[in-house]
């Protein structure tokens, strides 16, 4: 694999984690306290750095996207010995109604790696909003 095509996938990685897949979380996420939750894409498991393990719907859909991405490459998941990518939230910075809305300022940094070579990339000043609320 050439460190052009793995470096871009790190890229998107990050990129894609903290967009529009994240939504379906973001109910979870606003339960936890602010913090980084690492997510290991190849093991499809998610750990929070005080609250633990957890379930998140975005690994399986990183996992098939990275799974893809690789394949067209022409290389297969079994290649790469790790594809994490620390998400990091801060739901504090614009302050908000809690019980109605919730912005979350977010951060990720992805590792895609080979046995020879590692991989970077990161994403920053991303903003969602949910909202607590059902509108009806």
């Amino acid at each position: 694999m050439g460190r052009k095509s793995l470096q871009g996938i790190a890229n998107d990685l990050a990129a894609m984690t903290i967009g529009e897949r994240l939504l379906s979380d973001l109910p979870s996420l606003a339960r936890l306290p602010d913090g980084t939750i690492t997510v290991d894409v190849l093991n499809r498991k998610a750990q929070h750095d005080t609250a633990g393990e957890m379930e998140l719907s975005i690994i399986a859909n990183l996992q098939t996207w990275l799974s893809h991405q690789v394949g067209v490459l022409g290389r297969s998941l079994s290649e790469l010995v790790r594809a994490e990518v620390d998400i990091t939230f801060d739901t504090q910075s614009v302050p908000t109604d809690r019980k109605r809305l919730v912005h979350f300022a977010l951060e990720a940094r992805a590792v895609v790696a080979t046995k020879h070579r590692e991989f970077r990339g990161s994403r920053r000043n991303a903003h969602l909003w949910h909202s607590t609320t059902e509108v009806s």
